[in-house]
């Protein structure tokens, strides 16, 4: 048997970067296995801490093996085991059922996109002639190796459950939320104080904005700000009774007491708990754009469009919960509804 040489090191480097190029364009796809089996998250966690623990070891050595001088006998079995334990982690995540919750399996595909990214601008960095930087980019061995680490240590770090994972994007984007209506209020804050002396330290620092409001449009985010602080409330609440206590007692009414199926009702739950955050997305999502569109010259008709779309999926959201919701609950969730309806329509008459 030949020894190899080092453009057999090189055709091993090339085949892996090729390898998760392909691999990255399947975590991008949306098939998921439908099933209802009940799979534990925090076991699934567990098992990619193990396999990153792994990765973070093959990328040393072919880190090592590779460097200049390479040497060809040490190198090519590294870069066949890191290619191997990355194809495990690709199979491993295809093979995730979509019972275990749609949000967690979200996190945990982007969290493997990124190591196989990582993964393969390593081995990128090895080759003579590296790939389109537009595919894979490289900065350089050392840097790539300790990305692919850093990378490796967040399967440690994510959710253990659906439920987890839930939450830590809810609280997400609660704080976007917040930012958003500080936003409103500096921009109302300045308004107010426009015919104060101008000492020209907010122009030199880059805070200067000079916005003039009009009296049409100072109402339309003085009504803003009230809507970003309804679907605050709403956020709070539905977190801190419907989602981390996970109260769902519904599950457990007269319409469920034939359902002994305990893996069906955990993946009811995950489906309700995406359910709300698909939800909260929407509204999220609808929000930021309401809030850039506040500045001057306002595009009213930008304006009514994601003020609908945050009321009405407000309303969604609402009506979710409410077959979940204790009857005081039902009571506040009904009053803030009302209050949607009374903004939206208040919008409307602003137009």
């Amino acid at each position: 048997m030949s020894t190899p040489s080092n453009s057999d090191v090189q055709a091993k480097l090339r085949a892996l970067v090729d390898m998760l190029v392909g691999y990255l364009k399947e975590t991008n796809s949306p098939k998921t296995l439908q099933s209802h089996e009940n799979v534990d998250g925090e076991a699934i966690v567990n098992d990619l801490g193990k396999l990153g623990i792994i990765l973070a070891d093959n990328a040393t050595k072919v880190t090592i093996a590779c460097k200049p001088p390479c040497i060809p006998i040490s190198a090519i079995p590294t870069i066949e085991a890191m290619g191997e334990t990355l194809f495990r982690i690709s199979g491993y995540i295809e093979s995730i059922p979509i019972s275990t919750g749609k949000t967690l399996i979200q996190i945990i595909k982007s969290t493997t996109e990124e190591i196989l990214f990582d993964s393969a601008a390593l081995a990128n960095s090895f080759l003579d002639e590296p790939v389109d930087p537009s595919i894979i980019t490289s900065k350089g061995y050392l840097i790539s190796t300790g990305v692919v680490w850093e990378a490796c240590d967040r399967f440690n770090n994510l959710p253990k459950s659906n439920k987890q994972a839930v939450i830590t994007k809810w609280e997400e984007r609660l704080e976007l939320l917040k930012d958003a209506i500080l936003e409103i209020k500096k921009l109302l804050d300045q308004e107010d104080n426009q015919g104060d002396e101008d000492d020209g330290w907010d122009e030199i620092f880059g805070e200067s904005i000079n916005v003039t409001l009009s009296t049409k449009e100072k109402e339309i985010v003085e009504l803003s700000l009230k809507l970003f602080d309804l679907v605050k409330r709403l956020f709070n609440k539905t977190l801190k009774r419907y989602i981390v206590p996970l109260d769902l007692p519904t599950y457990n009414s007269s319409n469920e007491k034939e359902e002994t199926d305990g893996n069906r009702s955990l993946t009811k739950i995950n489906q309700t708990l995406d359910q709300y955050m698909d939800l909260c997305k929407l509204i999220s999502d609808a929000a930021d754009e309401l809030g850039t569109s506040l500045y001057p010259p306002q595009d009213s008709m930008a304006i009514e469009s994601k003020v609908n779309d945050i009321s009405l999926h407000s309303q969604e959201l609402i009506k979710v919960i409410l077959p979940f919701a204790s009857q005081e609950d039902v009571n506040w969730f009904n009053a803030c509804d009302t209050q949607f309806k009374n903004i939206l329509a208040a919008y409307h008459k602003e137009e």
